[in-house]
C-alpha cells in the first residue's frame, strides 16, 4: 500500500515462486492505485530476470522506473515521493538512497538506461552494474533511518522487527 499511495503513475509487482498465492493476497489488499502483477517464470535464475520482466511491462511513455524489493516493509510512501521529486528537480539518470554510506532502496532509473538493463544476462546482481558504470552520475539521497536496508526474509527476521 505504501507504493500505491505514492505519487507514481503505475505499480507493477513481479512475482516468482508462489505466484498464485501472492496474486490472491494482492487482490485482497485493496491497493490505492491499480496494481499489475507480472510473473517471471524464470525467477530461479536471479533477480535480474524479475527486473527485466517488470521493465518490459512498464508503460512505454514512462520517463523512469522505481525499483524496490518487497521484503523491505519499512520503506515509506514519502521515500518514493522524495526520489521522484529529486528526479524531477535534478534530472539525474540514477538515484539511490543510502543509509550510513550503505546503498539502500528504493532506486530510480531513467528510462534511457532501461535498454542496458534488458541486455543483461540472468543473475543475482540486479542493477548494481549501472551504479558502478555511471558512479559519477548517481544522485545519492541520504536516508534518516535503515528502513531501505532492513529486509524481512525469515520468520526470525519478522519477529525481530515487527512488534507483536
Amino acid at each position: 500500500k505504501r507504493l500505491t499511495s505514492a505519487n507514481v503513475d503505475e505499480v507493477l509487482c513481479v512475482t516468482g515462486g508462489h505466484h498464485l498465492l501472492i496474486e490472491q493476497e494482492l487482490e485482497k489488499s485493496k491497493p490505492l492505485k491499480p496494481l499489475r502483477v507480472l510473473h517471471n517464470p524464470r525467477f530461479s535464475e536471479g533477480i535480474m530476470g524479475s527486473i527485466q520482466t517488470g521493465l518490459r511491462g512498464l508503460n512505454r511513455k514512462s520517463k523512469a522506473a522505481i525499483i524496490t524489493l518487497v521484503d523491505l516493509p519499512f520503506v515509506e510512501s514519502e521515500d518514493y515521493n522524495t526520489i521522484i521529486t529529486q528526479y524531477l528537480q535534478a534530472r539525474a539518470r540514477l538515484l539511490r538512497f543510502r543509509f550510513s554510506s550503505c546503498p539502500a532502496h528504493p532506486v530510480l532509473i531513467d528510462a534511457a538506461l532501461i535498454p542496458e538493463i534488458l541486455r543483461q544476462p540472468p543473475g543475482q546482481e540486479g542493477c548494481a552494474f549501472l551504479f558502478r558504470k555511471y558512479a559519477g552520475e548517481v544522485l545519492w539521497l541520504d536516508a534518516d533511518s535503515p528502513r531501505g536496508i532492513t529486509d524481512i526474509d525469515t520468520p526470525e527476521d519478522y519477529d525481530a522487527h515487527i512488534p507483536s
